[in-house]
């Protein structure tokens, strides 16, 4: 198993003469092709990562769901604070989870539900910041009258899904429009992953002979893709909402093909809608 490879630190984003040619760099899929399917398969890097685009970091923080069955908005809010800084350079700040958790009939709090969702939500009503709806980590209690007098900040223009996608359809889709929310299996002793490619463990004889009925159980979102030098295995990049000290800085490296991480994926087309 390789160690991860070591990174400076990140630069001030939106910052330094440095900046106008990483934002160039971001956003030169979505210049150059009219869509997704124009992008060459010999165009697609071997490595790619939303939080280090020449030191630059296209990602929001990381989040922690806490006891709270919140994955689903968390890789939503993620989505859209990444996506508003790779089409705008601009940084949005933290968005709200809690205000969509709270707001949204279509889905069940902190009980669960599906990203796409919150999208429908957010194209009619909106989304706050998470300065004026704080996290909570519980909805029972609560309602969304509380955020009333929280003003919109961004909102969302169109919600989509795509169902079993191909590797380069994964990753044609981040290298034009950004970070996917992933709805995927996570097996009960994820939390215990630390580094290197998570695959299936050789005593997994369980989750194989149930492998024809298992379902998505977790939402996070991929951020990028790399490819281990020694072994030539290939991994999503995929950030979870377990906090910073899960995994590689709060990230996962899960090997393509495995967990169903490529069955179904929901990208959303954000837009600003309040100072910044």
């Amino acid at each position: 198993m390789e160690k991860p490879k070591e990174k400076p630190p990140k630069k001030p984003f939106g910052e330094g003469p440095e900046f106008p040619k990483a934002l160039e760099e971001i956003q030169k899929f979505r210049t150059k092709y009219a869509t997704n399917e124009a992008v060459p398969d010999s165009d697609i890097p071997i490595e790619f990562d939303l939080s280090d685009v020449m030191g630059f970091d296209f990602t929001g923080k990381v989040r922690d769901q806490s006891s709270c069955g919140s994955c689903y908005t968390m890789g939503f809010i993620q989505t859209l604070e990444s996506r508003l800084k790779m089409l705008t350079g601009k940084d949005p700040g933290a968005l709200s989870p809690q205000h969509i958790m709270q707001c949204n009939y279509l889905t069940e709090g902190c009980t669960g539900g599906w990203a796409i969702f919150d999208g429908y939500l957010a194209e009619n009503g909106g989304v706050v910041s998470e300065e004026c709806a704080p996290y909570l980590g519980v909805t029972r209690g609560h309602s969304c009258s509380e955020f009333s007098g929280c003003p919109s900040v961004a909102s969302v223009n169109k919600s989509y899904a795509i169902h079993d996608a191909t590797e380069n359809q994964i990753k044609k889709e981040i290298l034009r429009n950004g970070m996917l929310v992933t709805d995927w299996y996570m097996p009960p002793y994820t939390k215990t992953y630390k580094s290197g490619i998570f695959s299936k463990a050789g005593d997994d004889d369980l989750m194989n002979l149930m492998s024809a009925n298992l379902i998505p159980n977790h939402a996070s979102v991929i951020m990028g893709w790399g490819q281990e030098d020694i072994s030539a295995k290939k991994y999503w990049i995929v950030r979870n909402s377990f906090g910073q000290e899960f995994g590689i800085n709060g990230n996962i490296h899960i090997e393509m093909g495995e967990f169903m991480v490529s069955g179904y994926v929901a990208g959303f087309e954000p837009v600003l809608t309040g100072k910044q």
